[in-house]
C-alpha cells in the first residue's frame, strides 16, 4: 500500500500541474472508454455550494478569545496542551474575538453552536457573513469553515450515528474527549485545536472508479456504487501548529449504495509528530515541541523556505504557485475489541493558498514574500507590496482547498455496528467508558471490491473569495 500511495501522490501532483491555468473543474481520473464518467460527473455537479445566509444553530453563550497560533504550539513544556479549553457551564469552545478587519460581534458568532454526543455545547459551522441584529446590516466574521454540512445528503443520518444527544457536528469534540480522558487517566495525551482550522467537506453522489481504470466499481446487482461523503478536518495552514503536531481532529462519514457506511470521529495522525515532509523535495524536516503519539501512517506535506526559494522567489521566471501547495494525507483504521480491523478510510486534504510557510519549526507569512523582481505572475500580480498576514486583500488566506477520496473499507459482517474507542481511535470496547467516542461501522463487508481510484475534487473551490472578508488566521 505504501507504493500505491506514493504512486497516487505523484500522479495527483502531476494532475495539479496540468490543471494550473486551465478551466477549473473537479479533477477525477478517467475510466476506460466503455465506462468513462460523463463530463457532468467530472464537474461541480457533485460540488455543494454553502448556503448563503443560514440562521444560527443554537443560542448565544459567552466564550473567551481564541488563540491565533492554531492550538498546541506554545512551548516544549506544554507541547500538546496549548491554550486552555473555555468551559462556560456545559459549553466547550475556543471562542473568537473580531480582529480589526472583522465587523461581526463575538456575541453573534457565539450563537452558532450545536450539542455534541456528550450533551455539551460546541462551536460549529457558520457562514462567512451574517446580518448583525443590532444594526440590521451585513457583517463579516473573517474566517470560514468550508461547505455547509447541512447540504450533505447524509447530514441528519450522520449526526444521529454519533450519539443520541447530538444536534449537529461539533468542533473539537475529540479534543474535549481527550481532555476528559487525560483528567481521568493522567497519561493520555490531550489535544486543543483552535476554532479557525475546522473545515467541512461535502461530496454527494460520488461514483466509485476502479484503480485499474476498468470502469466503475459495481455492487452485487451490477450498478455503479455511489457514495455520499461528509467530512470535517482540522487543518490549520496559518500557524506553526502542524509543523510539530501530527494529530488533528477528523470526522469522517460515508454512506454508499452497496451498504458500506461509517461515521467515525478521531484525532487522526497525519504522519509523525515533530516532523513534516518538505512538499517540493519529499524530504523529512525535523522539528520539536510535541509529545503526541507517534504514527506510521499519513503525512503532512508542507512548503518551507527551500520550496519558496526554488519555486516562488525565482524571478524573472513566473513564480510557481504550486510550490506553496500543502497536502495532508490520512490513513485511519478502526479495530473492534478483538483487535480485528473493521474500518479503514484515507482522505487527503489540500490547500492551494496557505497563509504561512515553514522555516524549520517556525511559521512565516506567505504575504510577506512579495518582491517585485522575484515574485512574478498570479497571484503576486494582484499585490502591490508585502502585506500583513491578516490583511483581507492578501490572496493567501487558506481558503482555496481540495480533497481526495479513495477507500472506505469495511469488514464488519456479524459484528456490532457501534463500538467505543479513545479519542485517537484506539483501545476499542463494546461498552462506553470515560473518555470514549462512539464509532459507527455498518455490519457489512466490501473487502471483495477492487482497489479504488483516488479521486480529486474542489480545484475550482474558493471559500474565501474577494468580498467574503476572509483572511488569515483561517
Amino acid at each position: 500500500m505504501k507504493i500505491n500511495r506514493k504512486t497516487a501522490a505523484a500522479a495527483a501532483f502531476s494532475a495539479l500541474l496540468a490543471l494550473y491555468g486551465a478551466t477549473a473543474a473537479a479533477a477525477e481520473p478517467a475510466a476506460t472508454p466503455s465506462e468513462e464518467p460523463t463530463e457532468q460527473e467530472r464537474t461541480p455537479a457533485e460540488e455543494t455550494t454553502p448556503t448563503a445566509e443560514p440562521s444560527p444553530t443554537g443560542t448565544a453563550e459567552p466564550s473567551a478569545p481564541a488563540d491565533d497560533d492554531g492550538g498546541d504550539d506554545h512551548s516544549t513544556a506544554d507541547a500538546h496542551h496549548g491554550h486552555e479549553n473555555h468551559d462556560d457551564g456545559d459549553r466547550k469552545t475556543y471562542g473568537w474575538e473580531p480582529s480589526e478587519y472583522d465587523t461581526c460581534p463575538a456575541s453573534l458568532h457565539d450563537e452558532y453552536t450545536v450539542t455534541g454526543p456528550d450533551g455539551k455545547r460546541y462551536d460549529s459551522w457558520h457562514p462567512t457573513s451574517a446580518v448583525d441584529p443590532a444594526t440590521g446590516k451585513k457583517c463579516t466574521f473573517g474566517h470560514e469553515h468550508g461547505d455547509d454540512p447541512r447540504t450533505s445528503d447524509i447530514y441528519e443520518w450522520a449526526v444521529k450515528k454519533t450519539g443520541d444527544k447530538a444536534t449537529g457536528i461539533p468542533f473539537s469534540y475529540a479534543n474535549e474527549v481527550s481532555a476528559v480522558a487525560a483528567e481521568e487517566h493522567g497519561s493520555v495525551p490531550h489535544r486543543h485545536e483552535d476554532h479557525y482550522g475546522h473545515k467541512f467537506v461535502v461530496r454527494n453522489n460520488v461514483k466509485q472508479v476502479r484503480a485499474d481504470r476498468a470502469g466503475y466499481a459495481r455492487d452485487a446487482s451490477g450498478k455503479p456504487i455511489e457514495c455520499d461523503y461528509l467530512m470535517k478536518v482540522h487543518q490549520g495552514s496559518h500557524s506553526k501548529d502542524a509543523l510539530s503536531n501530527n494529530a488533528h481532529e477528523l470526522f469522517y462519514a460515508v454512506r454508499c449504495s452497496d451498504g458500506t457506511e461509517m461515521a467515525v470521529t478521531t484525532l487522526t495522525p497525519f504522519g509523525q509528530p515533530n516532523e513534516y515532509i518538505r512538499n517540493c523535495t519529499d524530504e523529512k524536516v525535523q522539528t520539536s515541541g510535541s509529545d503526541l503519539p507517534g504514527a506510521n501512517t499519513g503525512a503532512r506535506r508542507i512548503p518551507d523556505e527551500k520550496c519558496v526559494n526554488a519555486n516562488v522567489l525565482n524571478g524573472p521566471k513566473t513564480s510557481d504557485v504550486w510550490g506553496l501547495y500543502e497536502l495532508w494525507e490520512s490513513d485511519t483504521t478502526i479495530a473492534d475489541p478483538s483487535g480485528k480491523t473493521i474500518a479503514r478510510f484515507d482522505p487527503w486534504f489540500g490547500v492551494r493558498n496557505p497563509s504561512r510557510f515553514a522555516s524549520g519549526g517556525e511559521a512565516k507569512p506567505v504575504s510577506q514574500l512579495f518582491d517585485s523582481d522575484k515574485t512574478v505572475g498570479w497571484p503576486w500580480s494582484t499585490m502591490s507590496g508585502a502585506l500583513d498576514q491578516k490583511d483581507p486583500s492578501s490572496p493567501f488566506n487558506g481558503a482555496q482547498r481540495d480533497v481526495y477520496v479513495q477507500n472506505s473499507t469495511v469488514d464488519n459482517s456479524g459484528g456490532s455496528e457501534f463500538i467505543y474507542t479513545d479519542a485517537y481511535g484506539k483501545n476499542s470496547s463494546s461498552s462506553e467508558f470515560t473518555g470514549s467516542i462512539r464509532q459507527y461501522v455498518s455490519t457489512t463487508s466490501n473487502t471483495s471490491l477492487p482497489e479504488l481510484e483516488r479521486r480529486a475534487f474542489g480545484f475550482n473551490t474558493d471559500y474565501g473569495a474577494p468580498g467574503t472578508g476572509v483572511h488569515a488566521p483561517n
